[in-house]
């Protein structure tokens, strides 16, 4: 099943956008996202199809994908607030909704369930794309690890909840530790809970032809089973992870993190948004080790780019990474005491 924005978003969101967000027709063969130029817009194609590409140095360009109607464009630069992965362009005449960022961060401000909407929405339509690219990595020789990958992981999921959500998850979670050679997850079992690695590293794997391939690493402060948490034909593990070391996980219930979520809007804005940024990153780090993330993202500069200067920036980055790591060493030393 392919991501269409107009049958998964919810009533309050295709209504805020049916009123907001404008209208635009395309000619066929425009260049409607350029992967050098920084990008301002959301978009949401209503008729047509698109096809995304990839620049490649003294190469024709490379074809990464066909978007047809309901797909959603531009949502990794949005949370990242960076240039897009690819280039975008119209295969035929097309309808597309544009919304800027501006907009819905202002709306964002004064919305809470339009807040949460979208990113719930954002964060299960990055699931799809994360099932797409891990298929493309398991037939791929693609040998690409980042070592700066917790320290995004951090940034992203723990910089954006607060001490009183650290103590809930404490209160509510277990304490569950694998050795090596374990598996914590094994490829189509169901899933009943959510996992956070609080130490270790496991390798993720994906059966593929008969044979589990190693599609990424999962490491401290890795997110485990939002997929079955998000998508619901997707109940069951999309892929194994076996300890590669002794791993310690948190494990909270599904079930306890739904009423949470449902009973208290602004942890669940926090929460979704934090899951949306982790996604954002994550699907930047496959495309990056299949090769065709563009030559000048670097991932030993993350630059999360915005409209402050560049020392504000750094103050900024340093302040989430303190905040996030703040957060994990409580939430670790929460379960390590009980």
């Amino acid at each position: 099943m392919d991501f269409n924005f107009f049958k998964i978003a919810d009533r309050l969101l295709l209504d805020w956008v049916n009123k907001n967000a404008q209208l635009i027709n395309i000619q066929k063969e425009s260049c409607l996202i350029d992967e050098s130029k920084m990008l301002n817009s959301i978009f949401i194609l209503v008729s047509g199809s698109l096809e995304v590409i990839k620049s490649v140095k003294d190469s024709d360009p490379l074809v990464l994908s066909t978007l047809n109607e309901g797909a959603m464009i531009g949502e990794m630069s949005f949370m990242l607030a960076s240039n897009p992965s690819a280039s975008v362009i119209s295969k035929s005449e097309i309808e597309i909704l544009k919304i800027d960022f501006q907009l819905l961060r202002n709306e964002f401000l004064r919305n809470k369930l339009l807040s949460r909407s979208f990113y719930k929405l954002i964060s299960i339509k990055l699931c799809y794309q994360l099932l797409t690219q891990n298929k493309l990595i398991g037939y791929s020789h693609s040998k690409y690890n980042d070592e700066r990958e917790p320290l995004r992981k951090f940034i992203s999921l723990f910089s954006t909840l607060n001490e009183i959500d650290i103590d809930w998850i404490s209160k509510k979670s277990k304490l569950i530790t694998f050795q090596k050679e374990d598996f914590v997850i094994n490829q189509g079992e169901m899933l009943n809970y959510v996992y956070i690695v609080l130490s270790g590293k496991g390798d993720v794997l994906l059966n593929v032809d008969e044979q589990n391939k190693t599609v990424g690493i999962s490491k401290r402060g890795e997110l485990l089973g939002e997929t079955s948490m998000l998508i619901e034909e997707q109940k069951y593990a999309s892929a194994s992870i076996k300890a590669i070391t002794q791993m310690d996980l948190l494990a909270i219930s599904r079930n306890t993190l739904y009423e949470k979520i449902n009973e208290d809007f602004d942890f669940a804005i926090r929460f979704y948004k934090g899951l949306a940024i982790m996604l954002s990153q994550r699907s930047r780090d496959q495309l990056k080790r299949l090769d065709i993330e563009f030559q000048f993202y670097e991932y030993n500069k993350y630059d999360i780019k915005s409209d402050f200067e560049e020392d504000e920036l750094n103050l900024e980055l340093m302040s989430s990474i303190s905040k996030a790591s703040n957060h994990f060493d409580r939430l670790c030393n929460q379960l390590y005491s009980t």
